[in-house]
């Protein structure tokens, strides 16, 4: 079961979700968590992942639900959201932190803004966003991943803390950039769960990171300019 209440209604409207499986791709190693559009084919098989053929095929909440509840072959384990390019020129973002008490990363997920959930293992955290696209954080020892294309995060619905978007880019390179590489980030605080620009940064810095919140901000409350009728009504029934 799927408790969708508190996924931010931004999300639930977009056509951007996808179905995943535990996939081991070779005797021995780790499962796989692969996506899979709504009519059962891999996502990005034979194809790019982001261009118009697989936006495309991504679903809708209820279809993706529906799909989940009766699949037409092997059962999904659970729906994932798309991250990437939505054509506006703001991306759907996100943060990964995985094994979070084993890389010592509890104080840093506290800090994650935007909403966020648990990872289906319980052992980590997703944050999911709407800005700027950035330069990915890929895999490594650090635990710490982020991503604003050519990605997608599973979807639990345990939230751990809030139901509404932010702009993810730059706490992603304020803050995780450093962490990312194994330094330590210097002149950032967090206010409000926010990012605070400190003294020792140039002021034309802190006036540009000002203009391009606004923007966010902006096509934020763009996306949420949707009727209630358009939200699906329908997580999974009990």
């Amino acid at each position: 079961m799927i408790d969708c209440k508190h996924i931010p209604a931004e999300m639930k409207v977009a056509r951007r979700w996808v179905l995943w499986r535990y996939v081991v791709k070779a005797k021995g190693d780790k499962p796989s968590k692969l996506p899979y559009y709504a009519n059962g084919k891999e996502r990005g098989k034979g194809g790019e992942l982001d261009d118009e053929k697989d936006l495309a095929q991504l679903a809708t909440l209820d279809d993706a639900l529906a799909v989940l509840k009766n699949p037409p072959g092997k059962p999904f384990e659970g729906i994932g959201f798309a991250l990437g390019s939505d054509g506006t020129g703001n991306s759907w973002q996100g943060i990964d932190l995985d094994h979070i008490r084993e890389k010592g990363l509890t104080e840093l997920a506290g800090e994650l803004p935007s909403y966020v959930e648990e990872s289906p293992s319980g052992a980590g955290v997703h944050a999911i966003g709407y800005g700027k696209g950035f330069a990915a954080l890929g895999s490594n020892d650090t635990g710490i991943e982020a991503y604003s294309a050519k990605r997608y995060f599973t979807v639990t619905g345990k939230v751990v803390i809030g139901d509404s978007l932010c702009d993810l880019s730059e706490f992603v390179s304020l803050r995780l950039g450093h962490l990312h590489i194994g330094k330590t980030p210097t002149c950032f605080t967090q206010r409000h769960r926010g990012i605070e620009v400190t003294d020792t940064q140039d002021s034309q810095d802190t006036q540009d990171s000002q203009e391009r919140e606004g923007e966010t901000h902006r096509a934020i409350r763009k996306l949420r300019e949707i009727s209630v009728a358009d939200l699906p009504d329908t997580c999974l029934p009990n």
